[in-house]
């Protein structure tokens, strides 16, 4: 007694329906020896030296256990958060590279990893909260 579909395209995943795009690709990371690791291009001393003039510039960073950070969550809002542990290695949007797991809160306290290649994380310094301010995503700081 119930009408049945049919569609001659398989159906949309739930995540596919809600989001309208697909879901992201499964993250895999594995361990990795700082000692041995190499930064490729990005170890150049030029990207050593300058920091980013763009908010969601990648910039190779290498972070330490507890450093208090600023990442992008999955819905595009900045927020502070800490290093926890040590990094991994997997494949960002344009090669291999380091992630980090942070530990955030936005309404719920969240960890995730994120990678400075990928351009969502970085360190909580007065040049990456300027940049911050200046993308809207933090109020001024009032001079005393």
């Amino acid at each position: 007694m119930y009408t049945q579909y049919n569609s001659p395209s398989p159906a949309k995943p739930f995540y596919s329906s809600i989001m309208g795009r697909p879901p992201p690709p499964k993250l895999v990371l594995r361990s990795v020896d700082l000692t041995t690791w190499d930064d490729g291009g990005w170890g150049d001393s030029v990207f050593s030296e300058t920091q980013p003039d763009e908010l969601d510039e990648p910039w190779p960073y290498r972070f330490k256990s507890g450093e208090p950070v600023w990442v992008c969550a999955s819905n595009g809002q900045w927020c502070r958060g800490k290093v926890i542990g040590q990094p991994k290695k997997g494949k960002t949007r344009s090669d291999e590279g380091l992630f980090w797991c942070v530990e955030f809160h936005i309404v719920n306290r969240f960890r995730k990893w994120f990678a400075p290649l990928n351009g969502d994380i970085k360190p909580d310094t007065p040049h990456t909260y300027q940049l911050l301010e200046d993308a809207g995503w933090v109020e001024p700081e009032s001079e005393q």
